[in-house]
């Protein structure tokens, strides 16, 4: 299988910091540098599913740009098979493995919220699990992005796709607008403000309006992102820092107009890993390794942190200490993720690839098309 590297590093960012917002933070009296960087990493660490938002939307559009411009049409069908391949099967394993858990130990299970989560509506009712509700804003995004590409590349005209730009802007002010309008007549809550589908899209939005420069002018999106690449850098981690400077819960301008800083600040950031190269460092290597296994490690993060804090306590009484706890989590969080990743989703997309080629070709760096 293709990987671009690059991309893979910023996968393995994005779970990162994901994993750092679900961290207990360290107690204050274990060390006081570790108390002030882990509350500030679980303050903003939620900001990940942002750029994975970003690096979906553009690798996923990217796949049927591409396949346009192979062909001149796109099968939707084709397209969501493939996705339902990459997506569905880890993601069943995580519910079947949590419904067994919990009738084994004897509790109380909550079908409503099983019925949710295998029907990708837990961003808008219940969940067995507080972070599926990102794989439930991609669910849908994925259906738009089928329809919507499918109608463009119908059009009989030379630029199908030249409305992309007006669509994502449109998009990009709606959902705001929409996350103001809600702020201001809601108290806040994850539910409401945070979750919902029709206030997230443009975080994957901005990311095809990426992947459309790209494909319309990897010359000149390679050239800007070389020349630029650590501007960029500063100016993405600069968008992102609201997040880790308030809280999400307690300052409207964060899941307000900060979603739209966010996507923004990730947009940079991705267009600065265009402009370097492959990782050939054993470091960038081991980053790029993990995050290539991000979607298993991100299903598996928050139930091996509430099982394995529940170990932790069942079986040692007199608790072995923070370090142990979190070092326990990153450590298994990652093993469990790349162990599932090998086991169920590698498979499964060899399966996939050989029963439904892909339509497209790989994504490499000044090999885009225009289109």
């Amino acid at each position: 299988m293709n990987r671009f590297g690059q991309i893979d590093i910023l996968r393995a960012v994005a779970v990162f910091l994901v994993m750092g917002r679900h961290l207990t933070p360290c107690p204050r009296e274990t060390s006081e540098v570790f108390h002030y960087v882990t509350r500030l990493w679980a303050r903003g660490g939620w900001i990940g599913v942002d750029l994975f938002f970003v690096l979906s939307g553009f690798l996923v559009s990217g796949l049927l740009f591409r396949e346009y411009e192979r062909y001149r049409h796109v099968r939707i069908g084709h397209f969501l098979i493939r996705r339902g391949f990459k997506i569905y099967p880890p993601f069943w394993l995580l519910i079947g493995v949590t419904v067994l858990v919990v009738l084994v130990r004897g509790e109380a299970l909550a079908w409503p919220a099983v019925v949710s989560e295998l029907l990708y509506v837990q961003n808008y009712g219940p969940y067995l699990w507080r972070h599926t509700w990102s794989i439930a804003v991609e669910e849908h995004f994925y259906l738009l992005l089928a329809i919507g590409v499918w109608a463009m590349a119908r059009r009989r005209v030379p630029q199908p796709f030249a409305m992309v730009p007006v669509l994502c802007l449109v998009i990009g002010v709606t959902s705001l607008g929409l996350r103001v309008w809600v702020a201001a007549w809601f108290p806040y809550e994850h539910a409401i403000h945070f979750f919902p589908s029709h206030l997230r899209l443009d975080g994957l939005c901005f990311g095809v309006l990426l992947a459309y420069w790209f494909h319309r002018q990897p010359d000149r999106v390679l050239s800007v992102a070389r020349r630029y690449r650590w501007a960029l850098i500063v100016l993405g981690v600069f968008l992102l820092m609201p997040a880790f400077a308030f809280r999400l819960d307690a300052v409207a301008l964060v899941y307000t107009l900060g979603f739209t800083l966010f996507y923004l600040g990730s947009g940079c950031l991705l267009v600065a890993a265009l402009g370097f190269p492959a990782p050939r460092s054993r470091f960038s290597s081991a980053l790029a390794y993990a995050g290539s296994h991000s979607y298993s490690v991100y299903l598996w993060h928050v139930p091996v942190e509430f099982w394995g804090s529940q170990a932790l306590v069942a079986f040692f009484p007199s608790a072995p200490g923070w370090f142990v706890y979190a070092s326990g989590y990153f450590v298994v969080s990652l093993g469990v993720g790349i162990l599932m990743a090998n086991l169920i989703e590698s498979p499964v997309l060899r399966l996939r690839d050989r029963w439904f080629p892909s339509r497209g070709t790989p994504l490499r760096l000044g090999s885009a098309g225009g289109g």
